[in-house]
């Protein structure tokens, strides 16, 4: 993913982390709303920027920018 944002939009500085659940946990993200549930508990989390829950909407990254080109 940063590679193809990077192509698209020269990266000048950002963080990259990993998230790591115990086997079998499930978790729900809730990106528009800021919250994630696991193991019957809410936590809250930074809402997904407008625009990146735009570019999911239209099916990612590449769909996005396929459709900004015609």
């Amino acid at each position: 993913m940063a590679k193809a944002l990077n192509d698209c939009a020269t990266i000048e500085s950002g963080i990259m982390c990993t998230i790591h659940a115990y086997t079998g946990d499930q978790m729900i993200l809730h990106m528009s709303e800021g919250t994630v549930e696991a193991n019957g508990k809410t936590y809250s989390c930074t809402k997904l920027p407008e625009y990146m829950q735009n570019i999911l909407n239209q099916g990612g990254l590449i769909a996005s920018l396929n459709k900004e080109e015609k």
